[in-house]
C-alpha cells in the first residue's frame, strides 16, 4: 500500500464517519424535540428534596438513559435569567411555575 492509497483509503472511512455521526445528532434532535416535556424559555421550580430553585429552560440534552432533561440556568432575583447554570439530576422534581407573583 502507498502513501497515496492509505491517505484515499482514510478519507473514504472519514466521510463515512461523518455521515453517520450527522445522521446520528439528527436522530437524536428529533427524539429531544419529540419528547421534550417542556418549552424552551420555561420557568420551572426544581424540588431537590429540601432546597427548591427556581430557573429558566435554555435547552435539552440526552441522558445516558436515553432520558430527555433540560438544560437551565438560574433565576435571577428580579425574575430575569442569569448566566450561572442550575444543574438538573434525571430524578429531580420539575414543577412548571404557572403564577408569576
Amino acid at each position: 500500500m502507498t502513501k497515496e492509497e492509505f491517505q484515499n483509503r482514510r478519507q473514504e472511512i472519514s466521510s463515512k464517519i461523518d455521515t453517520l455521526n450527522a445522521d446520528k445528532k439528527k436522530i437524536e434532535h428529533d427524539y429531544i424535540v419529540a419528547n421534550a416535556p417542556f418549552k424552551i424559555g420555561a420557568k420551572l421550580i426544581i424540588n431537590k428534596g429540601i432546597q427548591e430553585k427556581i430557573g429558566y429552560v435554555i435547552g435539552f440534552k440526552l441522558t445516558y438513559q436515553d432520558e430527555v432533561i433540560p438544560n437551565m440556568v438560574k433565576c435571577k432575583k428580579d425574575g430575569s435569567e442569569s448566566k450561572s447554570k442550575l444543574y438538573v439530576c434525571f430524578d429531580d422534581n420539575l414543577e412548571l411555575v404557572t403564577n408569576e407573583t
